[in-house]
């Protein structure tokens, strides 16, 4: 092994995971072992490690002393599954049947329990997501360039909202 695995001073067991980050392509390298081609980066932290470590599945997995048991996946792999998943949803969102337009000419979606729309603001786009159920509602602070921009940003935001479980935690779409 080399790269961080090699250093005399950096913990090899007891890290935690505080974020993973998806690359988009495999482009990263993992600082505990130096090999290259990672897309998901887990960046994992330790109370006796002043840095924090970008590592890929393998090493997060060593690091965190949990592996694969029979069907069950190592913590690592659970999240790396997480990201495929919501990448691919991500990608299905705006082509989803269910989109539909208001009387005031607003895209519009209902969605396990929740209606996201779409709306223009002094000519850029903002959204709002809204529980069916309720009267609890979530204005986008930022606004995009386009309707379709806007929509993705309302995926990312349900997805963010439902992590921190300030919304029911279903999927997004589908």
């Amino acid at each position: 092994m080399s790269g961080l695995w090699n250093q005399p001073d950096v913990p090899h067991k007891g890290w935690t995971c505080f974020e993973v980050e998806d690359l988009q392509a495999a482009e990263g390298s993992c600082d505990m072992c130096l090999r290259e081609s990672i897309r998901y980066v887990h960046h994992m932290q330790h109370p006796g490690y002043a840095d924090t470590v970008a590592a890929g599945c393998m090493c997060a997995e060593k690091m965190e002393d949990d592996y694969s048991l029979g069907s069950r996946p190592s913590a690592a792999k659970q999240r790396e599954a997480i990201l495929r998943n919501a990448t691919s949803r991500r990608g299905r969102w705006l082509s989803l049947q269910s989109w539909r337009t208001s009387k005031k000419g607003n895209p519009w979606i209902k969605k396990d329990g929740l209606i996201v729309t779409v709306f223009a603001a002094d000519a850029r786009f903002k959204f709002s997501i809204k529980l069916n159920a309720g009267n609890k509602s979530y204005f986008s602070s930022r606004s995009y360039l386009t309707a379709d921009a806007a929509k993705l940003a309302s995926f990312d935001a349900l997805t963010l909202l439902q992590s921190e479980h300030l919304l029911p935690n279903r999927r997004a779409s589908e």
